[in-house]
């Protein structure tokens, strides 16, 4: 809506190490997660979504259930990504 950039200016001015050094991507996945917190999402529920999001921005139509499956599978199985999401979730979460 109308209110994202005023959302995350004010996300990143509040977020801390995770938004200095990933900008305005970062604050808006942390915004995200906190909207699924608050709707009581499950928090894999949260990064399945977050994935579905951003490969549809990527690819629009060519974007599949198949591929956002794999990619949040990645996001769980490598140490790195799995640390980032964990990382970017309790930053939200605090």
């Amino acid at each position: 809506g109308g209110a994202s950039a005023a959302g995350a200016t004010g996300g990143a001015a509040a977020g801390g190490n995770a938004a200095a050094a990933g900008g305005p991507a970062f604050t808006k996945i942390q915004d995200r997660i906190q909207q699924g917190v608050q709707a009581g999402q499950p928090k894999q529920e949260i990064l399945q979504s977050l994935v579905s999001d951003h490969l549809r921005e990527q690819y629009g139509d060519k974007a599949s259930p198949q591929m956002t499956a794999a990619v949040t599978e990645q996001f769980q199985s490598d140490p790195q990504l799995s640390q980032l999401f964990n990382s970017l979730y309790a930053k939200a979460t605090q």
